[in-house]
């Protein structure tokens, strides 16, 4: 039964590392673009 447990603790704390590093790197992403947007909105005016 305690096997069980630790188990579903360790899934559990798998999806939401999992989940954490997705919106991470997603934010990474899109901070880039937003900087390059930024970097040719700047070259432009």
């Amino acid at each position: 039964m305690s096997r069980k447990i630790y188990i579903i603790i360790a899934m559990v704390f798998t999806v939401v590392l999992s989940v954490s590093t997705f919106f991470i790197i997603r934010n990474h992403i899109d901070s880039a673009k937003q900087n390059e947007v930024y970097d040719n909105l700047a070259e432009i005016v």
